[in-house]
């Protein structure tokens, strides 16, 4: 039942794409993305998601809709190997992802490119599956 309530909470954010700003920094060893949004329940829809995929992570669970993404799997699957921060923010979450190995920076940051196309573009960049 969770499986589907997270999958709903992704459709919800590809529908209100047009809704968040998002902006990441480039940082030794990983990224910087603060995702927001003006819409207190688009804010709260953000919030939600990072959340519970960063608990799904941690407990190795499986991941909506991993398909779309094509970084996702590895960050999944190397949890171990990168380090997680996030902070809410009043309209959204701000996410540190770092790591001291060379490899899971590039898929960090390749992640962070992947999440802010499917904010600038919505449901168009999912039905892409696999960007590169």
């Amino acid at each position: 039942m969770r499986h589907g309530r997270d999958a709903q909470t992704i459709h919800q954010l590809f529908t209100y794409h047009d809704q968040i700003y998002r902006t990441v920094e480039e940082i030794p060893g990983g990224i910087r993305a603060v995702t927001e949004s003006d819409n207190p329940e688009v804010a709260a829809l953000i919030q939600s998601h990072v959340s519970q995929m960063y608990d799904r992570i941690a407990a190795r669970q499986s991941i909506p809709m991993m398909g779309m993404s094509s970084t996702l799997s590895t960050m999944a699957q190397s949890e171990n190997q990168y380090e997680r921060q996030l902070r809410l923010t009043s309209k959204g979450i701000e996410v540190i992802e770092t790591s001291d190995h060379p490899e899971m920076v590039a898929v960090i940051r390749e992640h962070a490119q992947e999440v802010t196309q499917f904010a600038e573009q919505g449901m168009p960049a999912m039905m892409n599956g696999r960007m590169r």
